[in-house]
């Protein structure tokens, strides 16, 4: 403040500033430079974090133990001493203010790594050549050749140049779709008898809108289009061009889950979305070969050999990966579908088309408050989001998918 103002006991005096939510976090936050790790997230974990007074609110969001995701803002307001025979500054005041962030504009801005896979593929061969060249480099010295320079001339004589490359940028969503069957064998108590072939499809910008428990749920749920699931149907029956013989509906229950993963270690990669719609066993499967790793730098480390920090940090963040699968039930309507067949002579098989609207539950959503914040990720933890889709045909039985979504 300039100019003649006066500060009084007792008195109040209102200071008003701006400031902005950076895009991003500052760059020594990740280690590995990736452009999804360094985006701001939004709040998470905890309500409000007062450093003061050591005072905190869990927000019921689904985080894990140790998650958490809190912004404040720190204020001091100095002030100078009246009749001073010199420029006297004194501490008048100083504050902290707690906020929650919601999602933080992001720019398209994605650098191509490959897929989750691929980059794991990556790390695993910089993982197995560096034990390798370690544990050559102990048979050298164990044989007199303690020089590096004299071990580097052996060891990179015969090694070339590889290349990888990478076929989908990670960063970047892609439309995505399954495929599922259902098997209707010939019945006494049903004319339905054929094999009907199901495709789910999901737009890569398909995106439900984030809860916070002081929403309005009116206007959460009308004011804006709910993403759409488009489903293609081919029913092949047993009985040609007998439209008959096809199902009449099916019965979808999606399923949203909240997928959280974490590791002791700063996770040297990003998620995409076909990784996110693996199943759990399949996911947790990719790392347990980093187990094997991680015991066997283990054992070089306790015969005295010094391992490069690369290697024990990225063996420290795969082995200790941990994958979490929250369902938030019932919190998507279900619904029923009405089929109506066009026969197709080419295929000479019945087909039909049907939109799918993701609608949250309004009767669920009044009943349990909870909070879905935009999904992030970062070099520590990340928060993502699916759908398992629960669909029941006719004759009972019923199969399941996971596409990803987002929330914005």
């Amino acid at each position: 403040m300039t100019g003649e103002t006066l500060i009084y006991p007792k008195k109040s005096l209102r200071v008003y500033f701006s400031f902005r939510i950076p895009h991003y976090i500052l760059d020594d936050c990740c280690d590995h430079q990736l452009i999804e790790h360094l985006k701001a997230p939004p709040s998470f974990g905890l309500n409000c974090f007062d450093s003061f007074s050591k005072r905190t609110q869990i927000v019921h969001d689904f985080a894990k133990f140790g998650e958490f995701v809190t912004y404040s803002i720190k204020a001091q307001f100095m002030g100078e001493k009246l009749n001073a025979n010199e420029h006297e500054f004194i501490l008048l005041k100083k504050t902290q203010h707690a906020f929650r962030v919601g999602k933080v504009h992001q720019l398209d801005d994605h650098v191509p790594f490959g897929t989750t896979i691929e980059q794991l593929n990556t790390l695993e061969k910089a993982v197995s050549d560096s034990i390798a060249e370690i544990k050559e480099r102990k048979m050298l010295s164990d044989i007199g050749i303690e020089k590096e320079s004299d071990q580097s001339d052996i060891l990179y004589s015969s090694i070339g140049k590889q290349k990888f490359s990478y076929n989908e940028d990670p960063g970047q969503m892609t439309d995505y779709s399954k495929y599922m069957n259902f098997d209707f064998p010939k019945s006494l108590f049903s004319s339905v008898s054929g094999v009907l072939e199901i495709k789910i499809h999901i737009y890569k910008l398909a995106a439900l809108p984030g809860i916070y428990e002081l929403d309005d749920l009116n206007s959460l749920s009308n004011t804006r289009v709910p993403p759409v699931v488009e489903l293609d149907f081919e029913f092949k029956p047993t009985k040609p061009k007998s439209s008959s013989h096809c199902p009449s509906s099916i019965d979808i229950e999606p399923v949203f889950f909240a997928v959280d993963m974490q590791s002791e270690g700063k996770i040297p990669f990003v998620f995409d979305n076909s990784f996110l719609a693996m199943d759990k066993s399949e996911i947790m499967s990719k790392f347990a070969k980093f187990k094997a790793y991680h015991d066997e730098m283990t054992r070089l480390q306790e015969s005295g050999v010094c391992v490069p920090n690369f290697l024990s940090e990225t063996l420290i963040s795969l082995n200790h990966f941990v994958h979490h699968e929250t369902p938030v039930k019932d919190i998507l309507e279900r619904q029923t579908i009405k089929l109506n067949w066009n026969y197709d002579p080419n295929s000479k098989s019945f087909k039909c088309f049907a939109d799918f609207p993701l609608k949250y539950n309004v009767e669920t959503l009044s009943s349990q408050k909870f909070t879905l914040v935009p999904g992030f990720q970062n070099c520590l933890f990340a928060r993502l989001y699916k759908v398992c889709f629960n669909i029941k045909a006719g004759n009972g039985k019923c199969e399941s998918v996971s596409l990803p979504i987002s929330v914005h």
